[in-house]
């Protein structure tokens, strides 16, 4: 009957086009995704609490925060904070969805899944890979 919350976070890995040309010669596509999620994660576990969990779905480009003890609007100013930082700090944009326990599932997988519902609503052209992970 503890609180649960959980962040999904997805970063916006089209930020090639703003670079430099003679930069985006230099690199290639895969490699500037690569150290943009080497960014995100260092963000992510200098912020993170003990207690706290990261887990990465490289399938869907997707990471979660586990937060034990955590509330839907706890875990939603995490979420923010977190956001707020890596774009602060980078040129990286975050987008986040929370979903908690018991607020809205009793279970880890509904509880995921409903931040999975979230984040297709902020970013629809999500919903063909969450289709494959929602069953």
């Amino acid at each position: 009957e503890r609180p649960l919350g959980i962040i999904t976070l997805r970063f916006n890995n089209t930020h090639a086009d703003k670079l430099s040309p003679n930069l985006r010669q230099d690199f290639n596509q895969s490699t500037i995704q690569q150290t943009q999620q080497a960014q995100v994660i260092q963000h992510l576990r200098s912020q993170v609490e003990e207690y706290q969990l990261i887990v990465r779905d490289s399938k869907n480009d997707l990471f979660y925060l586990i937060c034990p003890e955590s509330d839907h609007a706890s875990a939603e100013k995490i979420g923010h904070q977190i956001c707020e930082t890596i774009t602060s700090q980078t040129n990286i944009t975050v987008h986040y969805a929370v979903a908690s326990f018991p607020e809205d599932g009793f279970t880890f997988n509904k509880i995921r899944k409903e931040t999975l519902n979230k984040m297709i609503t902020i970013q629809p052209e999500m919903s063909d890979k969450a289709l494959h992970i929602n069953a």
